[in-house]
């Protein structure tokens, strides 16, 4: 059970398993041991469960930073509209991000702004998106007040700040040799992996593999060890610290939340919040908080669970047959949560939204069909049933906001959300 000690912790941890929610944790049951035991020994809010629209990673670590939804904190999405010529990168460039796109101010922010900059804060994730916990980590700190802000540089294979003018590195970094190390170790257990089936999408060597393999994982901590001690955390007041692991969403993008991959990348990460306890509880017994949580859990890869693929370019190209009949493209960006649209091109044919909305909601399987979904992807009798099964405009979704207009409603369903852990978790 928990003590209360009555003293004032002198660092505050937000551990977060980018993509391991309740379903990736209940398909790999064992592969979590030392989160099941903290679960056990600490606090665990089964019904803190709080989701937000769309499920992914930018959005979801700005509510976690910030805590407001993405309707308040405007990132909506892994880019997001920028002006009337379309969508952008959020956050713009790894390496040269700007937290500005963050419309409300994270905790981080608040408290640091609150103690005159004095206090200390930190961000160690993979991904740019991750950014969003921290958001400036204080936007009134001065030239030599730079809050650590990490990021990992695939081009370069290295820690980089996430912009040197606003974020720097801890004031030791672990060097590459430690890294290479970790990926020997691991190279002789890859190798008899994948001689005995297991799938090897990323070549081994490549810019992006790191991702979907331990070594990066335990790099990581290693870096987070190293800013535990070079850093002077709790030195005027209660430090906050934000890190993610990017490698279990990784790997269930690239090879299925059901691979084995998935499974050993689970139990990576799951190693070094071990690992990270027992770093806390050296340096800091009784005064340090560790909080665990996921952004989102995963969908199977369409492949897997007999699925189809959407394919972005047929579905422009059935807009634009629609709606295209003026001198400029109605259709500026397609992203898997959302379509932006040219609305003055769109006015200019005679149609609106709705229209448009309407129209997506009426295209059939057979009308996906092209160069990213061949025809024997999809069985015969779903050719002419709908891809979509609601479509909004974002008109319309404006209106959900006065529920009072569809009258008294009872919602039937499960009594227990299905994302909720069961409470026989055997803790």
């Amino acid at each position: 059970g928990l003590s209360v000690t009555g003293r004032i912790p002198k660092i505050v941890v937000t551990y977060v398993f980018d993509g391991g929610g309740w379903n990736v944790l209940r398909h790999w049951p064992d592969e979590w041991p030392h989160l099941k035991r903290l679960m056990g020994e600490g606090a665990n809010y089964r019904n803190a469960l709080t989701g937000s629209f769309p499920s992914i990673t930018a959005c979801a670590h700005a509510t976690i930073g910030t805590g407001t939804f993405p309707r308040t904190h405007g990132i909506t999405g892994h880019n997001i509209r920028a002006d009337a010529s379309g969508s952008r990168k959020t956050y713009r460039e790894p390496g040269n991000a700007d937290p500005s796109d963050i419309l409300a101010p994270t905790l981080a922010d608040l408290y640091s702004d609150a103690s005159g900059n004095r206090v200390w804060v930190g961000e160690v994730g993979y991904q740019v998106w991750h950014i969003g916990m921290i958001g400036f980590g204080g936007p009134n700190r001065g030239a030599d007040e730079k809050p650590v802000g990490v990021y990992w540089n695939e081009g370069m294979g290295s820690w980089a700040p996430h912009n040197p003018a606003l974020f720097r590195l801890p004031a030791t970094v672990p060097g590459l040799d430690v890294f290479e190390a970790h990926q020997t170790d691991f190279a002789a257990k890859e190798s008899s992996l994948t001689s005995s089936g297991w799938d090897r999408q990323f070549d081994p060597s490549g810019g992006r593999s790191p991702c979907c393999s331990p070594p990066v994982v335990q790099y990581q901590h290693d870096l987070l060890v190293a800013t535990l001690d070079s850093e002077p955390i709790g030195a005027e007041g209660p430090s906050l610290l934000y890190t993610t692991y990017k490698s279990p969403d990784y790997t269930g993008h690239v090879y299925n939340m059901y691979s084995d991959w998935e499974g050993l990348m689970l139990r990576t990460v799951d190693e070094q919040l071990g690992r990270l306890v027992e770093e806390l509880e050296a340096r800091y017994p009784g005064e340090y908080v560790l909080m665990v949580t996921a952004d989102h859990g995963q969908c199977p890869l369409p492949d897997a669970v007999n699925g189809v693929r959407l394919d972005p370019i047929q579905l422009t190209r059935s807009i634009e047959e629609a709606f295209g009949a003026g001198p400029t493209s109605v259709v500026q960006d397609v992203w898997p949560s959302e379509v932006y649209m040219n609305v003055p091109g769109l006015r200019d044919a005679g149609a609106s939204l709705d229209d448009v909305a309407a129209h997506i909601r009426h295209l059939t399987y057979r009308q996906n069909l092209g160069p990213y979904v061949p025809r024997n992807a999809i069985e015969q009798d779903l050719l002419d049933d709908p891809e979509f099964s609601a479509v909004f405009a974002s008109t319309w979704l404006d209106r959900l906001w006065d529920v009072s207009r569809f009258g008294d409603t009872i919602y039937t369903g499960q009594d227990v959300d299905p994302g909720i852990p069961p409470a026989s978790l055997n803790l």
